[in-house]
């Protein structure tokens, strides 16, 4: 027989060592609780509360993968239940990212992209799932409801790739015999073409941002310039994929700068690219669009609990870079006063964490707000390096409004009067008439909100 001598602290060791292995073995333990009490929900029909559950098991740190796949799923099946399919693909498509074979996951996804109308990526998960599963009932039934769309979508493509190219040819060529007139036809010909997914595919693969920019600089022709505009507007509409081939191609500082510009039909027009970016890369308008939907089955009595807006940590990445941008945009005196209300305008549309993206605190942290009152100190009659218009202020004290009413407790309400005061008390400190008149201003349209 043999005898092992044990160190004498061993029995300390072996304390610390289950004092440091427990907690990780808890909180897996409480994922898998977590998992069961979403999957008991969702068989009872309680989707929106089986999301909850899914999700708080998901927040748990260091959840075996296994169990962060099996969550994803579940959750991807109840957003199609509840018909938020832009977020049951997306959770499709992460736990396919752990597991690339993964049956249930590739079945779910090619349900939500179907019903969001993304024929091909729907048949290109069908396609594989088949070959992973050729017996398989349900997917030879959406494989058959395929079919047919797939086939039209294939004549489309091929009948798309020759208007896509005629219009390159007429658009973009240096052809000495093609008019400016006929650019401008073709280049809103285009325009049409990216609003349709074949069209705005084929564009993007031609290298079509690369032309489309540069037609954006060509100087003195504001109806080549908008059109090139409102066609790279149409790319990006609801396509993340293609909003990042348009963000590397052209950089965030450029589009931002599009802004920059006294035309009113041109500022509107980069003013909708970059609506439409945000909301690609967010998907905060879908977001926007449940909450509607939500307050309507509220009003009919049904029984709802309120959805929650999150984004991915690219997502937040672009947020955080977009919009430091725009708030260092704001005093500048190169900006044109019409560029100064589309960002305004931006920022009432986004900002807050009710109705957007939940960038006011951010924005009080980043000189927001000091940039912001400065603006509404100014008036539009008055002469001075920075420029607004005539509706400069009032979009100003709308947005004040807004981060205030998105401030939440005393505690950030509170903060938010300390940084207009410190404002003042900069403003009024400079001891010159036009600061305290400005000043003044500011805080006549600050009693507006």
């Amino acid at each position: 027989m043999v005898f092992i001598l044990l160190p004498v602290n061993y029995q300390f060791r072996t304390r610390l060592l289950v004092s440091l292995i427990m907690p990780q073995i808890t909180e897996i333990s409480e994922a898998t609780v977590l998992k069961e009490k979403g999957n008991t929900l969702f068989k009872n029909g309680l989707y929106e509360e089986a999301v909850n559950a899914y999700t708080e098991a998901l927040n748990i740190r260091d959840v075996p993968t296994e169990e962060k796949i099996a969550c994803l799923k579940n959750r991807s099946a109840c957003y199609l239940k509840t018909k938020q399919y832009l977020f049951a693909v997306s959770d499709a498509t992460e736990a396919l990212k752990e597991n690339p074979h993964d049956t249930k996951a590739l079945y779910r996804r090619c349900q939500g992209y179907q019903e969001l109308g993304q024929i091909e990526d729907a048949y290109k998960d069908a396609t594989q799932l088949i070959k992973i599963d050729p017996k398989n009932q349900a997917v030879q039934t959406i494989m058959q409801k395929l079919v047919t769309p797939m086939q039209e979508k294939v004549q489309e493509r091929t009948s798309m790739d020759g208007k896509v190219a005629q219009m390159f040819n007429l658009a973009f060529q240096d052809n000495p015999d093609v008019t400016r007139d006929t650019k401008l036809t073709a280049t809103n010909n285009i325009i049409v073409l990216a609003r349709e997914e074949s069209g705005a595919e084929k564009i993007v693969r031609e290298n079509g941002i690369f032309f489309l920019h540069k037609m954006t600089q060509i100087k003195d022709d504001f109806e080549l310039q908008q059109a090139s505009y409102r066609a790279l507007a149409n790319l990006a509409e609801n396509s993340r994929r293609r909003v990042k081939r348009i963000i590397k191609e052209i950089s965030l500082p450029v589009i931002c700068e599009t802004l920059n510009t006294s035309n009113e039909k041109l500022c509107v027009t980069a003013s909708q690219l970059i609506s439409n970016i945000i909301n690609a890369i967010t998907n905060v308008d879908a977001f926007k669009a449940l909450v509607k939907e939500q307050t309507a089955m509220k009003r009919r009595g049904e029984r709802v609990k309120p959805a929650k807006f999150t984004m991915d940590e690219a997502a937040q990445t672009f947020v955080d870079e977009i919009f430091s941008s725009m708030t260092k945009m704001l005093p500048s005196r190169k900006l044109s006063a019409r560029g100064r209300d589309a960002i305004i305008e931006i920022f009432i549309k986004y900002i807050t964490g009710m109705s957007g993206v939940g960038w006011t605190k951010q924005f009080m942290e980043s000189e927001g707000l000091y940039n912001l009152l400065t603006i509404a100190g100014i008036h539009c009659k008055v002469e001075s390096v920075i420029k607004v218009t005539g509706h400069s202020r009032m979009h100003s004290a709308l947005l004040l409004t807004k981060i205030y009413d998105d401030m939440i407790g005393d505690k950030q309400r509170d903060h938010f009067k300390e940084r207009c005061h410190e404002y003042f008390k900069d403003t009024f400190g400079e001891g010159d008439i036009d600061s305290t008149v400005e000043a003044i201003r500011a805080i006549t349209t600050l009693l507006q909100v």
